[in-house]
């Protein structure tokens, strides 16, 4: 892309480019150290910095470029925006991220006068991607800020003051940017007025007021006699708002550009209606129009649409006034902006109620009170996004300190050793078997946790699975059979009579019998195999990759060799039986419940019909 300049710039060759000077003033433009504030001050500094340009220096012809594309095209929006589309593609073409987001934050800035907030949010979202891929605090500070003020225009004040918040914890430390510092509380200023909250609004245009010094920043005047304007007026003290706003637009007339002027004139009109002089809204408007109207900012479309019908509704021009809210109503439900929404229908319907159209301005109560109630509790979502962003910045905060304090302290504790070389090794030494018998602590901790897990899952009488383990490793026998399309039984096997062995020999043989049964059909167990006891006498048995009848040739194997053993207990030869039900994975069957109900269904078969026996579902 070759850089376009001003048709005076190219004589400007006859100096000697000087790559360090540019630097430098290219430095001053980037942190606000160099400020021009009128057309003749642009053209001045614009044609220094080319002059200073080496020639053939793709990379500060491109840094040039985008410092061009924020100063040149203050009265032709469009014109600005290709500009920036152009630099936009030329910076990423050469992989230059420093251009890049500064390109897109250029485009951001005219897309609002000529297409809409909308459109700029996403070039201000790029610009924040591209700075943070960069890295520079500087550049990334710059990207948030734009995003916030625009974001804030859009109503989101929640998102427009955690980037604001983050740009100024990072221009506060950058040496140079005390500039973009000042007008960033001019930012947040205006946010907390949009929120309703005035009192902080003021406070920080104070803190912003403060330090100019002497300065005299006549940009930053200008936006701080704007905002006081403002905040009168949403304060209802338009009276007030007068004397802020006169000064506002002698300095736009004083510096530029032609929108500050229009801007100006558009928040006097805006007074002038709340102060019931409707004649003169009408030609504060009428001004600011044609100023719109000769750089194609479109931006204001709304606004000059709404306080022009507040303004001849005054005047008692009711159809007229009817008409203009009319339009200003189209545009307003573009922008989405509530705040003013609800200022149009409220004003709309008195319109209404004294042309005689009493249905429409009752429509439109109940569409003011619908807004202020979607306001509110947008606010109020918003607010609760902005307390946790401030909780979680003080807790980040905190632990930031933290972690200083803590390196101080090992710093100190350096110092002190360095200072005492001769317990040096004491202390290593000291630290050393401190180290051992945390290390010894932390083992024992290990082997300690292990056993508790271990019997977290075990039976404590049996020493094998419970119920919850047995459940768990059905669960995922079941999961893994079906994802490999394999077989699996499940038997459930219960101790025939086993009361009569509590009842004849006491619950302590009754124990030592469930643990010599539980010990026998363990050891009867394919590798592979799961047992776990589900109750007092029953046990579960989960046969994976066997069907039905391997399953039943497995339980069957159980039951005989239960049957065959004898337990001996002290003096007693206790015989026992036991009586098994067996029940196979179905296709599509994935709960265990319905696979272990069919075989209790079978146990109870085998309970039915004898016991002492297998049966299968």
């Amino acid at each position: 892309m070759a850089l376009a300049v001003l048709p005076t710039l190219r004589a400007q060759r006859a100096a000697a480019p000087d790559p360090a000077a540019f630097d430098h003033l290219l430095q001053q433009l980037n942190d606000g150290t160099v400020a021009p504030d009128s057309d003749a001050a642009v053209k001045r500094t614009l044609a220094q910095l080319h002059a200073l340009l080496p020639p053939h220096d793709a990379a500060r012809e491109r840094s040039y470029g985008y410092i061009y594309c924020f100063l040149a095209f203050q009265s032709d929006a469009s014109g600005g925006v290709a500009y920036a589309r152009r630099g936009v593609e030329t910076a990423r073409q050469a992989g230059d991220l420093n251009a890049e987001s500064n390109f897109q934050m250029c485009l951001g800035n005219y897309l609002i006068q000529a297409s809409g907030d909308r459109e700029a949010l996403a070039s201000f979202d790029a610009a924040v991607r591209t700075a943070k891929r960069l890295g520079d605090p500087h550049v990334i500070a710059d990207a948030l800020t734009w995003r916030g003020s625009e974001l804030s225009l859009l109503g989101d004040q929640a998102k427009a003051m955690i980037d604001l918040l983050d740009a100024q914890t990072a221009y506060e430390k950058i040496a140079n940017a005390a500039a973009p510092a000042r007008a960033n509380l001019v930012n947040i200023a205006s946010l907390y007025r949009r929120m309703g909250e005035y009192d902080d609004a003021a406070n920080y245009l104070r803190q912003a007021l403060a330090t100019i010094g002497h300065a005299k920043d006549k940009q930053q005047l200008l936006a701080i006699d704007m905002e006081r304007g403002f905040l009168a007026g949403e304060r209802g003290e338009p009276a007030a708002a007068v004397a802020p706003l006169q000064k506002a637009l002698e300095l736009a007339r004083e510096i530029g550009p032609p929108q500050s002027v229009g801007s100006a004139l558009l928040a006097q009109a805006e007074i002038s209606n709340q102060l019931g002089q409707y004649d003169t809204a009408l030609q504060q408007l009428a001004e600011a129009s044609r100023i719109f109207r000769s750089v194609s900012d479109h931006s204001n479309a709304d606004m000059l649409a709404l306080q022009s019908a507040e303004a001849h509704a005054g005047l008692g021009q009711r159809s007229l006034a009817a008409q203009e809210f009319q339009a200003a109503a189209k545009a307003l439900a573009s922008s989405g902006n509530l705040r003013y929404l609800a200022e149009l229908y409220a004003a709309r319907s008195k319109n209404e109620e004294a042309l005689g159209q009493t249905q429409a301005a009752l429509d439109d109560l109940k569409r003011m009170i619908a807004t202020n109630k979607e306001l509110e509790q947008k606010t109020k979502a918003q607010v609760t996004t902005l307390m946790r962003y401030r909780f979680d910045t003080a807790r980040r905060d905190l632990e930031n300190r933290r972690l200083a304090d803590e390196k101080a302290l090992q710093s100190q504790q350096l110092a002190s050793l360095e200072s005492v070389r001769k317990w040096q090794w004491l202390a290593i030494l000291l630290g050393g078997l401190l180290m051992l018998g945390v290390a010894w602590l932390a083992y024992r901790q290990l082997l300690k946790s292990r056993h508790l897990n271990r019997l977290s899952l075990l039976d404590p009488l049996t020493g094998i699975s419970n119920r919850r383990h047995i459940d768990h490793l059905l669960e995922t026998a079941i999961a893994r059979a079906s994802q490999s399309h394999e077989e699996l039984t499940v038997a459930m096997l219960d101790i025939d009579h086993f009361k009569h062995v509590n009842d004849a020999h006491g619950h302590p043989v009754g124990d030592q019998v469930l643990r010599e049964t539980a010990r026998l059909c363990q050891d009867s167990m394919r590798q592979h195999d799961r047992f776990g006891r589900v109750g007092g006498e029953e046990f579960l048995v989960v046969l994976p990759g066997t069907d039905l009848e391997h399953g039943v040739m497995v339980a069957e194997r159980l039951r005989a060799k239960v049957a065959a053993a004898v337990f001996a207990v002290g003096d007693a030869q206790i015989r026992i039986t036991v009586s098994l039900g067996v029940a196979s994975l179905r296709a599509n069957e994935s709960a265990p419940g319905t696979l272990v109900m069919r075989a209790d269904s079978a146990l109870y078969r085998a309970k039915q019909t004898g016991r002492n026996r297998v049966e299968s579902a």
